[in-house]
């Protein structure tokens, strides 16, 4: 089954530049695969995903819905497996968070967002 996650553009922009970058310390090379398959299962298409309602109606014009199907040791991968992959790398490039023009700290904000704030829809539809 495939889940969903609610972010605007800009949003979607800096996490598709940051799960792209390959210089990442990865906590394990399970959390790089996971990640590198929810970017082909849909994160990939971000650009140009259909605007959607934000779910919690803050009238973002440029909110915007990323369906991501993908697979991963012959198993669907969840939203909390792909969260998790974001925070357990945001982890593993510490001690240094500013690192990657702040980027650790956005991917874990990202997470938390997501995970705790609701902006992702696990299965969807």
């Amino acid at each position: 089954m495939a889940f969903a996650i609610f972010l605007n553009g800009q949003d979607l922009a800096a996490a598709a530049a940051i799960v792209q970058n390959q210089n990442w310390n990865f906590a394990s090379n399970d959390d790089k695969n996971v990640i590198q398959q929810c970017w082909q299962g849909g994160l990939n298409g971000w650009a140009s995903a259909p605007h959607a309602p934000d779910p919690w109606g803050s009238q973002d014009a440029d909110m915007r819905i990323v369906v991501i199907n993908a697979t991963y040791k012959g198993k669907t991968v969840t939203l909390l497996q792909m969260l998790d992959a974001w925070n357990n790398t945001a982890l593993a490039n510490n001690p240094d968070p500013a690192a990657y023009g702040g980027g650790i700290i956005f991917l874990n904000a990202l997470y938390t967002d997501i995970r705790f704030g609701g902006d992702g829809r696990d299965p969807w539809p």
